[in-house]
């Protein structure tokens, strides 16, 4: 396009994340051969001039008053053709240029003009939700911040009938008014990457027929988070439900919009009334003055509610010194959240798998992960380290020298940064061509070897860290951590070397991450459990020294200590060798020969032994020449086994609980092994649940521990009180309170839960061990009206293996089955504590045995219409 002044311009699209594609102006020049150059690094700006009459702008606050003539099709001289179906005439209504419809519109059920100034949305067809809701009216979302919200008259709704407004994508989130058995109620709600719902917010009750609600978008430095809001007088927002982490999506190109959508789920007929759409681009309570309309039959210009662009959130709670817990003066410890520092899972080739993404995208998404640690980067089926190369049909050419390759480890490293999270990164194991022994363990045949030459293993060590520097850059690959092997001290299983060869490979490895970058972290040993006997004490495995242990008529008496630990520090600090961290695997068990040559001794460890072995890992580190060292548990759970039935048990999730809570403060990550199902060290798993490590089973059901570290996610960064019930926590950067409590029997004594090898057995176990516990406290200090949820994980709510127990345990799962299952994981026990005027909340909870629960606002305001004081589950 050339402007007046002869100036020739360009208009491009320009990809925005989650933002979607925003458009550009680009100046124009034009070379020797008549070719358009553009300079979009040119500096220059352009600079507006006056807009032309009847020019409207890409986002634009509506009154929704009807305009003089049609816009659209119907100016166009086919017009009668497009609308010979009712849906599609002309319905006298026209709405602006900036406004467009997710779906073609039925305008039968959409009307500026039954109520002048209002836009009228009316149910005429029954919708599973709200990508399939017709009607839905959108508006793009601007950046780096921006701001909507609408005024809802929703006195007309009918049950079933969801109306509210939403940052509408794919991946959707919103805040809406739903009508169920009469009664109005607030809820916020948020899909994950496939549409589903993931998150349903606890209901607010509503009694009052309008209400605005509000929508805050934020793409500043990649953070593109929404949050949601609701009012009653435009000057008190009240926030409601978590935060939407937006992403982009070729399901919805177009990005994340503005949508105000009504649909109903169970009879048509329903409506409701938009009286006003603001936009802005402002969230921090600094944007322009009040928004100005003329009232019909009014004395001229009135002050609307106020829109967005001018309201600042509130706080859900008062400032620390304000708060007592049972009458007493809060403690402020920080509260390390190690349960979700890392995971584990089982292979970097099982990470290209649709379904295992999906799964690590959620992990991230609601459990909070931040790094994650698999075997086998180095493995053949990554096809890193090529020193053959053929079509399949014929023997492998032999390459004249190694060439090392990325394509399949950039699939997996990129949907691990994608996903918002980083890798901690297991260098290992050995590529085929470079191990001295083949095939060690595993199904998928690992080798655990030595290399046959440590110059190769340190090029492919520092090409591929140099690749990831070049793709991701230094600054984010600083952030990783790199772990030298995996539990080299079983042997022959993970290793078949000395002790020092390991320690050598150790050395290698580590000058050349710091010949790289001297800031790049490196450590191990990564060692698996304490053991009480020598059995690991000289060059190779000794049989023999751990037979005493076998024996132990009562091991936890034994002194148990790390493997290797001290000696990698010795001989570090003996060569002048880094240690940026230090790694274990800490499961409390063992598995010991008794020497009667009938096999090993199957041994448990008391239920406090994690903590026991983090306090001395604790003091081995202050008093070594690496105090600064940090402390990372790269694997962990109740076992080791990937078919111990107890993990698909609630007992697992209340154990993990009791254990990652006491050993918040002794470590830098407790990495949970593992974050999902799908793990083959041993082949896939038979059945849906077949005791593997996951959070969730292969299906994507979630298991309850899944919902534990839900749970603990949930919390503040600051103990305000901590006892063997659970503790109460605050968040350092809004003050909110939340908490979790847990019943792990007192009948259990120091046992800690074991290992089954069916689910009937692990069921059995425990089901009937413990009773009833009352939770109660008392916080005083809160805000008048924040709105606390309950959620409730106990043997009736959320167990979804007892479940498929029921129907006969079903080895193969009809998709039905599947649906019903997912349904009954999810099914936890779900109510609401307001705080009274008073801002007192009495907390009095029953736990069943076993049962571990949280408490956590969704809401803060003083309008809700339901219970208030204690509530006694």
């Amino acid at each position: 396009m050339q402007a007046a002044d002869g100036q020739w311009y360009a208009m491009l699209f320009q990809d925005e994340g989650p933002l979607g594609r925003s458009p550009q102006l680009a100046r124009v020049t034009w070379d020797e051969d008549g070719w358009p150059v553009y300079e979009l690094d040119s500096g220059m700006a352009v600079r507006p001039g006056a807009p032309s009459a009847g020019a409207t702008g890409l986002l634009v606050s509506d009154d929704f008053d009807n305009q003089p003539t049609p816009a659209g099709y119907w100016n166009t001289s086919d017009s009668g053709d497009l609308t010979a179906s009712d849906e599609n005439a002309w319905n006298f209504s026209s709405l602006g240029l900036s406004w467009q419809w997710n779906h073609n519109p039925d305008n039968r059920f959409w009307s500026l003009t039954e109520r002048p100034g209002h836009l009228r949305l009316t149910t005429g067809s029954i919708a599973s939700g709200i990508l399939d809701a017709r009607n839905t009216l959108t508006q793009r979302t601007c950046g780096p911040t921006s701001a909507a919200a609408i005024s809802l008259d929703v006195s007309a709704m009918r049950d079933g009938d969801v109306a509210g407004l939403s940052a509408y994508q794919q991946k959707y989130g919103y805040v809406a008014v739903e009508m169920a058995e009469g009664a109005r109620r607030l809820v916020m709600r948020r899909a994950d990457r496939q549409g589903r719902v993931a998150f349903t917010s606890a209901p607010v009750p509503l009694t009052a027929e309008t209400v605005l609600l509000r929508v805050d978008v934020d793409f500043r430095d990649a953070t593109d988070r929404a949050t949601f809001a609701y009012s009653l007088d435009g000057a008190a927002w009240s926030p409601i439900g978590d935060d939407l982490a937006m992403e982009y999506s070729l399901d919805h190109f177009t990005g994340y919009r503005f949508a105000i959508f009504c649909y109903a789920t169970a009879e048509t007929g329903g409506h409701v009334d938009v009286d006003w759409f603001r936009v802005g681009d402002d969230i921090d309570g600094r944007g322009p003055s009040a928004h100005h309309r003329e009232v019909p039959g009014g004395d001229g210009p009135q002050e609307a509610p106020r829109g967005p662009e001018e309201i600042s959130m509130p706080q859900e709670v008062h400032a620390l010194d304000e708060l007592r817990v049972d009458g007493a003066t809060p403690s402020d410890a920080p509260l390390n959240h190690v349960w979700n520092q890392c995971v584990g899972a089982g292979r970097a080739n099982e990470a290209l798998r649709a379904d295992w993404q999906a799964q690590f995208r959620e992990a991230v998404d609601v459990l909070g992960v931040r790094f994650v640690r698999f075997h086998g980067l180095f493995h053949d089926d990554m096809f890193v380290y090529r020193a053959t190369y053929g079509g399949g049909f014929a023997p492998p050419e032999v390459l004249p020298e190694a060439q090392i390759t990325f394509s399949y480890v950039d699939m997996v490293f990129d949907a691990i940064l994608d996903a918002g999270a980083r890798p901690f990164v297991e260098l290992g194991f050995m590529p085929r061509e470079l191990a001295t022994q083949t095939e060690t363990l595993f199904w998928w045949k690992a080798h655990c070897s030595p290399p046959t030459d440590m110059g190769e293993w340190v090029r492919l060590v520092s090409e591929t860290v140099r690749h990831w520097i070049e793709r991701y850059g230094l600054d984010e690959v600083r952030q990783w951590r790199f772990e030298v092997w995996n539990e080299p001290n079983l042997v022959p299983h993970f290793w078949t070397g000395t002790r020092t060869e390991y320690f050598e490979l150790y050395e290698a490895t580590a000058r050349a991450l710091k010949a790289i970058d001297p800031q790049l972290k490196v450590g191990g040993p990564s060692t698996s459990v304490f053991v009480p006997d020598a059995r690991y004490a000289g060059e190779t495995y000794d049989r023999a020294a751990e037979f005493a242990t076998g024996r132990a008529p009562d091991p936890d008496a034994l002194d148990w200590q790390p493997v290797w630990v001290r000696e990698l520090i010795d001989y570090c600090a003996e060569r002048d060798l880094p240690v940026d961290f230090l790694s274990t695997h800490l499961y409390p068990t063992d598995y010991a020969a008794d020497g009667t040559g009938s096999g090993f001794t199957a041994i448990h460890r008391h239920v406090d032994a994690t903590e026991q072995d983090l306090r001395l890992m604790q003091e081995l580190i202050a008093a070594s020449p690496y105090p600064d060292a940090e402390l990372h548990i790269t694997e962990w759970s109740s076992s080791p086994s990937s078919r111990d039935r107890t993990h698909d048990t609630l007992f697992a999730a209340t154990y993990i609980t009791r254990a990652f809570l006491k050993g918040a403060a002794l470590a830098d990550s407790i990495s949970y092994w593992t974050f999902t199902d799908i793990f083959e060290e041993g082949g896939a798993g038979l059945g849906p649940f077949h005791g593997g490590f996951g959070f969730v089973n292969e299906q994507g059901i979630h298991k309850p521990t899944f919902h534990a570290v839900a749970m603990l996610n949930r919390l503040g960064d600051r103990v305000v009180h901590q006892d063997e019930q659970g503790i109460i926590t605050r968040s350092s950067d809004d003050g909110r309170v939340s908490a979790v409590f847990l019943n792990y029997p007192a009948e259990m004594g120091t046992r800690g839960v074991e290992q089954h090898d069916s689910y009937a057995a692990a069921a059995r176990a425990y089901q009937e061990i413990g009773t009833a516990r009352r939770v109660r406290h008392t916080l005083t200090g809160l805000e008048p009206g924040t709105v606390f949820q309950v959620e409730l994980l106990d043997w009736e709510h959320g167990n979804a293996a007892e479940a498929w127990h029921q129907m006969g345990e079903p080895l193969n799962l009809t998709r039905a089955q599947t649906a019903e299952l997912k349904a009954i994981a999810d099914d936890l026990s779900r109510w609401t504590l307001p705080v009274p005027e008073s801002g007192v909340l009495e907390i009095d909870i029953d736990l069943p045995a076993w049962a571990v629960a949280s408490v956590v606002p969704v809401a803060s305001t003083a309008v809700v219409g339901a219970e208030t004081g204690t509530v006694h589950a």
